[in-house]
């Protein structure tokens, strides 16, 4: 009958417990890769909603090509109220 070789085995099962192991890290660093990709993604779509969201500046040609009705409704003058001088 063959002699059981203990060293052999040993080894072979180190091997397999090496092996598991790494693939284990290498699953673990692949999901972190992709959480840090997906995190990446949703914070440059909120970043293009914020600027979709704000009003585009004008140019100067912009500026110069405005009628005056266009320049009184963006920067409103404060008019004082009129009040009814109505007698009963």
């Amino acid at each position: 009958m063959a002699k059981v070789n203990y060293k052999f085995n040993k080894r072979q099962k180190e091997i397999a417990k090496k092996k598991k192991r790494d693939e284990k890290l290498k699953r673990k660093q692949e999901q972190k890769l992709q959480q840090q990709a997906q995190a990446q993604k949703l914070s440059a779509d909120e970043a293009l909603e914020e600027r979709s969201e704000e009003k585009p500046k004008k140019t100067s040609e912009e500026k110069l090509e405005e009628t005056p009705e266009e320049k009184s409704e963006e920067t409103p003058e404060e008019k004082p109220e009129e009040t009814s001088t109505e007698k009963p």
